[in-house]
Formats: C-alpha cells, sequence, structure tokens
C-alpha cells in the first residue's frame, strides 16, 4: 500500500547556508540597469546595423509583443493585471530545460518540491500544506495544471502530475495567485498550462534533437525528440506529429538491494496534432497525447542528504501513464470568438513501494518479532471528461470580456494490498492470514459545474476597471474498504455523498502610463473538499483571498521590469490533523488559518546587441495564522513557517551572442538559481538548506542545424528540492530527501528541415 494510503490506516493508536551570489548580482544589475543603457545608447550611434545575431530591435520586440491567453482571451502579457509568466518553449529548448524542476525555477515564487518522475508537488507563493504528494491523502493539490485548458490535476488522491518537456512546446504559462474565477478548483496559489505548437498549414517541418549526458556517480542519459509538420492541403488543412524517447542511467545506490545507479528512469510518448480550416475564419484542431514513465527505483535518499543511497530490502519501482485527448473548436462571430473545448484525460499508476522502514517496528508495539520485509503494491486508474463553452472579445475594444460554462466528471479507482513475506510464520495465519498486512479499495466520483465571467472596461484616461467571477457547483461521491490487521482491528468501510457550491470573484483596476502600467487585484481561489478514509469523516473545500499590487515598467528602452507584492489570507485550511471524537483519528481537517506576504521582481535587460541579461527575486512569508493541534498531537502555534516555502529564491541567467567557427553563430550562457532554506513539515521537524546551483551551456548553429554543450550543477551541489518526514507505525521517524540531480556534462544536436 502507498504511503499516502497509510495515512488513512492509524486507527488505534498513533502508529503512525545561505548562497546570496544571485541575490547580490540582481541587486547590483537593477541599481546600475539605467545608466548602463543609456550609456550603451551613446555608444551605438553611428554604428553599422549588421552586428552579431540576435539584433537589439529583435529581442525588444519579443519582449514587448508577448501574447498570452491566461485570461481565456488573447492579452499582450504585459497588459494583465495579474502575475503571469510567459516561458517560450523554444527559450526553454536553448536553454537545456528537461523537466519541472528546470523549467519552475525560471519563474518567480514557484517551489517544486520534488518527489519521484511525476510525483512533484509544485507550489506557488507558498500555498501548501505539505511536500510531498504522498503525504496529501484524498487532497486536491493546490496549484492547477493545465495543458491546452484541459484540467489534469486530480480532484481526490493524487496520481500523477504533468511534466512535460519543453520540445515543440509553445509556451508554459505560470500564473500567480489563485484563478478561481476562471480556472475553478485546484488552482488555490495559481496555475500551470502548458500549450504546445499547432500544425503549421502552410510549409512542411522537421526538427529532430538528440542528446548525451554523463551524469557524476550515475551513468550515461541519452534522449531523442522528433517532430514533422505535414501540410495535408495548403492553407485548409495539416499534420503536426511529436515522438520522444529519454532514458536516464540513475545516479542513486541501494544498499539495501546491492543495485547502483538504482533509479534507472524511462520516459517515452508522443502527440499528433490535425488542424482544419473551416473557412470564413473558424478552425478545428484534435490533439492526441500520451506519455509513460517508468523507474526502477525511488529517487528519495535516506537517511543523509549528502550520500546520494538509500537502504530498502526491495527496490520501489512505479509506471505511470497518461493519455489526453482535445477537440478545440474556434468559429469568429462578428469581432468575438467563440471556443468550444472538449477533453478527456485517462491516468494509470501502478507502484510497488519497500514500506519495511515504516511499518518494520508494528510487531514490537503489538508484543510480536519485527517484520523484516513489507512490500505496497497499488494501482490506481484516473478517467476526467470536460467541456468548455466560451465567448470571447477581441482586446481593442473599449469593453472586452470572456464568459462560458465548463462542465467535468471524473472517476478515480485505486486498489492497495501490504504484504509481509514470511510474516504469516512469525506472527501466526490467523493474524496475518496469506502475509497480508493490509488492504484497501477506494472509489471516488466527482462533478463539477460552472459558470464564468471575466470583463475589463477601458476609460478615457488610460484607467481600466475589471470584474469577473465563477458560480460553481460540486458533487462528490466516495467509497472506501480499509482493513488494517482486519483479525485484530476489524475493517473501516464509508460510502458518502456531498454537494458543495461557491462564488470565486475577482475584480481588478489598471493604470496605464505610456509604456508602463500599475494593477490592483483581489481574487479568490478554492478546491474540492473530500472525505477521510479511515473513519468518514468530512473536511470541506478550502479557500484564499489574494491581494495584489504591481508595476510593469519600461525604465530604459531595453529594459523590462516587473515588481509585484501581495497577501494571500487563507481560511479552513485542509492539513494533517487529529480528528474531533472519543478516539483520536488521524486524517485531514479544516482548521486554523494561514497568512502570506511577499514580493516578486522579474527583469530583463537587453544590455547590448551581443549580451543580455535576465532575473527574478522572489521573498515569501508563509506561516500560520491561527494554532491547532496535528495528526501526532503537537500543538502547531501561529506564526509556524509552512513547509516547502523558501523565504527567498532566485533566478539570474545570462547570455553571449558571438560569431562562431564555419560562419556558426555562437552563444554562450550561465545560469545561477538560488533556492532558501525550508521546512518540510508543519509538525515532525525536516528542513532543507538553503542552496544555489550553477549551470553553463554553449551552441554553434548553422544554417539548419545546432550543436550544443551543456553543464548542469556545475559545483555537484547536493541540494534538496524535496522531502517529507514520516512517521512509522512505532511512533519513530525518518526523512526522504529529494536531491536535485548530481553534476551532468554533455552534448545535444539538433537538425531543422
Amino acid at each position: 500500500m502507498t504511503t499516502k494510503r497509510a495515512s488513512k490506516l492509524r486507527l488505534a493508536s498513533q502508529l503512525f547556508a545561505p548562497n546570496y551570489v544571485s541575490l547580490a548580482a540582481i541587486a547590483f544589475g537593477l541599481v546600475l540597469q539605467a545608466n548602463a543603457v543609456q550609456a550603451q545608447a551613446v555608444a551605438d550611434v553611428g554604428k553599422s546595423d549588421s552586428a552579431p545575431t540576435p539584433p537589439r530591435a529583435k529581442v525588444v520586440e519579443e519582449l514587448e509583443t508577448v501574447i498570452v491567453s491566461s485570461g481565456k482571451r488573447s492579452q499582450k502579457q504585459r497588459d494583465v493585471a495579474g502575475s503571469v509568466s510567459a516561458l517560450q518553449g523554444s527559450e526553454l529548448e536553448a536553454a537545456g530545460a528537461r523537466d519541472q524542476e528546470d523549467v519552475f525555477k525560471m519563474a518567480p515564487g514557484v517551489q517544486v518540491n520534488k518527489g519521484d518522475p511525476n510525483q512533484s508537488l509544485p507550489t506557488i507563493r507558498g500555498v501548501g500544506t505539505v511536500t510531498n504528494s504522498a503525504a496529501l491523502g484524498m487532497q486536491q493539490g493546490t496549484t492547477g495544471i493545465y495543458i491546452e485548458d484541459i484540467p489534469f490535476t486530480d480532484p481526490t488522491t493524487f496520481i500523477g502530475n504533468a511534466d512535460l518537456s519543453p520540445f515543440d512546446l509553445s509556451r508554459v504559462e505560470v500564473l500567480r495567485g489563485p484563478q478561481g474565477a476562471l480556472f475553478g478548483s485546484a488552482s488555490l496559489g495559481g496555475a500551470v498550462r502548458y500549450l504546445v505548437n499547432k500544425p503549421n498549414l502552410t510549409s512542411q517541418e522537421f526538427s529532430i534533437v538528440g542528446s548525451v549526458g554523463a551524469v557524476a556517480g550515475g551513468g550515461t542519459d541519452y534522449s531523442l525528440y522528433a517532430m514533422a509538420n505535414l501540410p495535408v492541403q495548403t492553407d485548409k488543412s495539416g499534420l503536426r506529429v511529436v515522438a520522444f524517447d529519454r532514458s536516464d542511467s540513475g545516479y542513486i545506490r541501494n544498499i539495501g538491494t546491492g543495485k547502483e545507479s538504482a533509479n534507472a528512469l524511462n520516459q517515452r510518448g508522443g502527440r499528433v496534432l490535425g488542424s482544419l480550416d473551416l473557412g470564413r475564419g473558424a478552425k478545428v484542431t484534435a490533439m492526441l497525447m500520451t506519455q509513460t514513465t517508468d523507474i526502477d527505483d525511488g529517487f528519495a535518499v535516506s537517511p543523509n542528504p549528502n550520500r546520494l543511497e538509500i537502504r530498502t530490502p526491495t527496490a520501489s519501482s512505479r509506471s505511470t501513464q497518461f493519455s489526453l485527448g482535445n477537440i478545440q473548436l474556434e468559429v469568429p462571430v462578428g469581432n468575438h470568438t467563440f471556443t468550444s473545448n472538449t477533453g478527456f484525460i485517462e491516468k494509470y499508476a501502478n507502484a510497488v513501494t519497500d514500506q519495511t522502514r515504516r511499518g518494520s517496528d508494528i510487531g514490537p508495539l503489538l508484543g510480536l518479532p519485527p517484520l523484516p520485509v513489507i512490500s505496497g503494491a497499488s494501482i490506481t486508474k484516473g478517467r476526467a471528461l470536460s467541456q468548455e463553452l466560451r465567448l470571447a472579445s477581441g482586446d481593442s475594444g473599449q469593453f472586452n470580456y470572456v464568459g462560458g460554462v465548463f462542465y467535468q466528471h471524473s472517476e478515480m479507482d485505486s486498489t492497495a494490498l501490504w504484504t509481509a513475506p514470511g510474516g504469516a510464520a512469525l506472527w501466526g495465519e490467523a493474524v496475518l492470514p496469506k502475509n497480508t498486512l493490509a488492504t484497501e479499495v477506494d472509489k471516488a466520483d466527482t462533478t463539477e459545474t460552472a459558470v464564468f465571467a471575466d470583463g475589463e472596461y477601458r476609460l478615457n484616461n488610460g484607467l481600466s476597471l475589471g470584474l469577473g467571477g465563477r458560480a460553481y457547483k460540486n458533487k462528490s461521491h466516495f467509497k472506501a474498504d480499509a482493513r488494517f490487521l482486519e483479525a485484530v482491528l476489524g475493517a473501516v468501510i464509508v460510502d458518502q455523498k456531498f454537494e458543495e457550491s461557491g462564488l470565486t470573484p475577482k475584480a481588478s483596476v489598471k493604470y496605464r502610463f505610456g509604456d508602463q502600467m500599475w494593477y490592483a487585484l483581489m481574487s479568490k481561489g478554492y478546491r474540492f473538499g473530500g472525505i477521510n478514509a479511515g473513519n468518514g469523516t468530512r473536511f470541506k473545500s478550502d479557500s484564499l483571498w489574494n491581494y495584489e499590487s504591481g508595476l510593469r515598467l519600461t525604465p530604459a528602452r531595453d529594459v523590462k521590469l516587473d515588481l509585484t507584492a501581495f497577501r494571500l489570507d487563507w481560511t479552513d485550511a485542509q492539513v494533517n490533523a487529529r480528528q474531533s471524537g472519543p478516539v483520536p483519528l488521524n486524517g485531514i481537517a479544516n482548521v486554523g488559518e494561514v497568512r502570506i506576504t511577499g514580493l516578486e521582481v522579474a527583469a530583463k535587460w537587453q544590455a547590448s546587441k551581443v549580451l543580455a541579461l535576465s532575473a527574478t527575486l522572489a521573498y515569501t512569508d508563509a506561516a500560520t495564522a491561527t494554532p491547532f493541534t496535528s495528526n501526532n498531537g503537537k500543538v502547531i502555534a501561529a506564526g509556524t513557517p509552512m513547509p516547502g516555502t523558501a523565504k527567498l529564491q532566485s533566478f539570474l541567467q545570462g547570455a553571449y551572442f558571438f560569431s562562431g567557427p564555419l560562419d556558426t553563430s555562437g552563444k554562450f550562457s550561465l545560469t545561477h538559481s538560488f533556492t532558501g532554506s525550508r521546512t518540510l513539515s508543519l509538525d515532525s521537524g525536516g528542513t532543507a538548506p538553503a542552496y544555489g546551483q550553477l549551470e553553463s551551456r554553449m551552441s554553434f548553429s548553422g544554417k539548419n542545424w545546432e550543436l550544443g554543450l551543456f553543464v548542469s550543477n556545475i559545483a555537484d551541489k547536493r541540494g534538496i528540492n524535496g522531502g517529507a518526514p514520516v512517521s512509522t507505525f512505532g511512533g519513530s521517524s525518518y526523512t526522504d530527501y529529494y536531491l536535485i540531480k548530481p553534476r551532468a556534462a554533455g552534448v545535444t544536436l539538433r537538425y531543422d528541415l
């Protein structure tokens, strides 16, 4: 049985130095940037326009015309009254990004909370109560994940995360702050949208990218990505096909199994998109996507986070797979666009996890010998069908808006089995029949319906007023059959239905002055409530109000500077807490309040025609505002830091362009990211020290090819990017740590036709 299942079966007892290099560089750059740009402008007078690529004008144009659809209508990024990071797929590829761990560090205020592949639990602005997906139990995550506006976050019981490679992505949009008005549940702290490149109906395209890399303490990694774009009928229809295969050798030694590089990974999949021009501006695009990830053993290390090793008698393997179908119809209606977005997602996770450390001491607790090996197996399946209809105006009128309806139906089925080989011989067949320690069968059926709208009215003096909201109604039916040491403790059977409804509004005001903008925003988000399988008690939806104000500045010709200050008030927070009643059972409860304040800075500076700099900085202070009693009986005082949230986080990147050999265009980039210290839980201790990470990349581009050389984690740091203290059945505890990848060096080769 998986870790998240075990949290519901504790039925009778308590079974269960900062590096400031990048911060200083950002501060120094921001202080000097205006004078530096003015000096560069003087120096450029009279120079030829044939300077090495990329030309200054091209970079500035890209900064000014980034278009996002985070408001479900097309807008310039810097016109949005809110915090949106638009990470272009081509730029992520050029930076060598491979997964969420590489992508999210570029967006201020986002924490990956790393776990096994596809099991990370990203949080935005400190909105999260656990640092590992296994600890969620029946909770929904706090960050909404979307692929082409199809909700990917599970309503109940975390199955898997969408961790897409940047290859052939159009962009990744990171929306900070609650997005309940337009995106509904799960987007409590924010949302992440993956948008893929659509078929080009006018010309053929072909790209192939291969990479080989060596990992310190591990073996050799390989990956191959390919894309083919084929117009079927020029200007009328076309196909775009993407396929990939990635193999990582692993770098963690399992002392218990005796296997070196135990955490080997293979990820493969692809997508097929077809677009058809229906005439008069109407078009339909259909997509099928699939991705499978297999790991031989887990990615956690323990007990020493400075050593790439773990000791378990058996491996913790996992296979996760998802398939997604999407049909999007867009029809112009006057100066409006009608959109129908239909989505289907199917998920599957098959895990066999070693639970010996967690359960071996239950024997002495019961006056019986310890169990030498405990294995937990689980299979979880999820299915979801969604439909959204919306009508959006253009962005050029005095009154611009979007409105629509949304429906989603989701189902989840899960079975779990814990066995102790040889346990019946130690404890007796009557206590442990067929070596079975626990079984659990869960089923959940959820439906969300909503009506939403968001509008903006532009006055004639540069002032704009915005108002929006989402009225929703959710229905849930949850069943559970949990049997832990059934011969001793019996069974717990739960069968409950419940409904919830509410409104998540937003309001904004913004003022444009030249190329600058100021805005203020208040918005609300929420996530699903649920049932505790251990005793059938309910926990309701929790909600969060966000108050923020920001400036979008252009202090010099080639400088973009974004400043955002915010405060979040989180009420009825869902946390792991003791349940009320004569027997103090453990589960999820709505307790207390959380208050989060912070500041985010993002800057881009085209320092010269050959040098580009970008930087982000986030300060986040997230702490409980009222005390409560946790599930281990500890009183959590007001002011306790929320887990997994660094007060300081930064990202600094410099790119230098030069003329390479053999008429190539060269580029050298250096990146430094910093993550401050964090706590790993509210009640069980565990800390993650601050760490910095330095990476470099050099590329040489010809007419239709590019050769790249990279070194990641140059100093080979052991930064803790996720982790969770785990309580054993006997009352002790240990901590699993998830580290950034060791130093890796390699080469990539890209060919485009």
